[in-house]
């Protein structure tokens, strides 16, 4: 009977809601309510995994994994309201809601990234000033002419730091940052996405010879703290890697938006759009685009913890590396994997530092160990700058849920990269906000995860 409701649900519901193809509107979230669900018996569970299972009815899950005792959040619609409840009380589920409105953390967000972008605009706009008329400027200056105030042309270079910045304004501040820092720095493109955006990554190191380090963030798109994150560490990599021997002994690869496309629906569009912006030749009525960027990776792929529904936030493609943004990806790692000895993922949210593999919990790689032991050292680096707490361990383990065709499974197992770990940053929890949460929240987001960055390079054998 169930399963019946669920079913018939979708189908009116296909019919009835918003399409996730872009009209050039901003997708407010008025009345949309985040719960928390309660399972504690085998029906329990089997309602959710129906629910999962039928993504047309719109609600949008934030808890991967679905076990006994173990809470599941999801963003509820209005217009899913009434029926949810009802199919809840039928089954006996407990739940609580935990954000009455998510806009509101949405304008939150918001006016914290503009408070945020203002403040570190008039710092910029100050120290530029003063740099570029003292007595002996450096070369750079010359780029902007004479002046007593700083252009807002040159501002926006320096300010994204500490903020939530689009796509563009990303590349700009990584080319400003090759050029400030040429002897060390330099940004190379890997490819293009399927609508056209150009990924760069920046190189940080002088010599060809070095073990290397990547880090890529966002490659799911609402996960805007990871990449304001890795924007931050960017910063402080190329501050003090002359001076620092255990950056020093590595080369980095830094890509702080591995979705792009994704990312710039997300920014100006839709704040939870998760997925790429593909076309689907299997969606049929062309209102369900995206793949999940971190199931299209060609290691065990289609396996447990995805979906063949391109409407599904799972859905992992008609074929592993379908999907450009990975493709590029892929290519440049395989084609240094030889170099590259650490492989790490930012993502958000829950505070996790997650070893392989992720495609199933009844096995390990035989050195996790190892893995293990340098993400317990980054764990500690991590509590030591704000007190947050990390939990270390496999998606498995810590979600009770495998998520096949990931990024870092493959580059540990096919790539054959020693290192490969996925972090899942701040809040711990959705009462903290979930994806949406105030930019003030990312310079101690990124001091506590830089701190386990380093920690890393210091720890892990090459």
């Amino acid at each position: 009977m169930v399963v019946l409701k669920v079913l018939a649900l979708a189908c009116v519901l296909a019919l009835t809601r918003s399409s996730p193809v872009s009209t050039g509107v901003k997708v407010r979230f008025d009345g949309h309510k985040l719960f928390r669900l309660h399972p504690t018996n085998e029906d329990h569970i089997h309602l959710i995994q129906q629910l999962l299972d039928n993504p047309d009815i719109g609600l949008d899950f934030w808890t991967e994994g679905v076990a006994l005792n173990r809470p599941v959040d999801v963003r509820v619609p209005p217009y899913d309201l009434k029926d949810l409840l009802s199919l809840l009380e039928e089954q006996e589920m407990k739940y609580e809601v935990l954000k009455e409105n998510l806009q509101e953390d949405i304008d939150k967000e918001e006016e914290s990234n503009h408070h945020e972008r203002k403040r570190r605009q008039q710092i910029t706009s100050e120290w530029i000033i003063h740099i570029c008329t003292s007595a002996n400027p450096p070369l750079w200056c010359s780029n902007f002419g004479s002046f007593t105030t700083a252009p807002p042309h040159v501002v926006s270079q320096w300010d994204i730091v500490g903020t939530y910045a689009t796509f563009e304004q990303v590349n700009t501040w990584l080319a400003s940052k090759a050029s400030q820092h040429s002897t060390i720095a330099s940004l190379e493109s890997i490819g293009k996405t399927y609508e056209g955006r150009d990924m760069k990554v920046l190189k940080i190191g002088e010599a060809a010879n070095k073990p290397a380090i990547w880090i890529d963030a966002a490659l799911h798109a609402r996960e805007w703290i990871a990449s304001a994150t890795l924007i931050y560490i960017a910063d402080q990599l190329l501050n003090e890697y002359s001076s620092n021997a255990n950056i020093n002994k590595f080369t980095w690869y830094i890509l702080p938006i591995a979705n792009p496309d994704g990312y710039e629906y997300s920014y100006n569009y839709n704040r939870f759009w998760r997925k790429t912006r593909t076309r689907n030749a299997a969606d049929y009525r062309g209102t369900c685009p995206g793949v999940d960027p971190n199931r299209n990776w060609g290691f065990h792929f289609g396996e447990a913890g995805t979906s063949n529904n391109p409407c599904s936030d799972i859905y992992r493609g008609e074929t592993a590396f379908s999907e450009k943004c990975v493709f590029n990806m892929k290519t440049f790692l395989y084609n240094k994997r030889k170099q590259i000895k650490v492989y790490i993922s930012f993502h958000s949210y829950g505070q996790m530092f997650m070893t392989p593999w992720g495609y199933t919990h009844t096995s390990a790689p035989s050195d996790i160990r190892e893995l293990t032991r340098v993400a317990n050292l980054a764990k500690t680096a991590i509590k030591n700058v704000n007190g947050k707490s990390y939990s270390v361990g496999s998606p498995g383990s810590l979600l009770s849920d495998d998520a096949a065709g990931g990024s870092f499974d493959w580059a540990k197992g096919v790539a054959g990269i020693k290192y490969a770990y996925t972090l899942e940053l701040r809040p711990a929890d959705n009462t903290s906000g979930g994806f949406a949460i105030p930019a003030s929240e990312i310079l101690p987001t990124g001091r506590e995860t830089y701190a386990a960055v380093k920690e890393v390079a210091k720890r892990v054998t090459v």
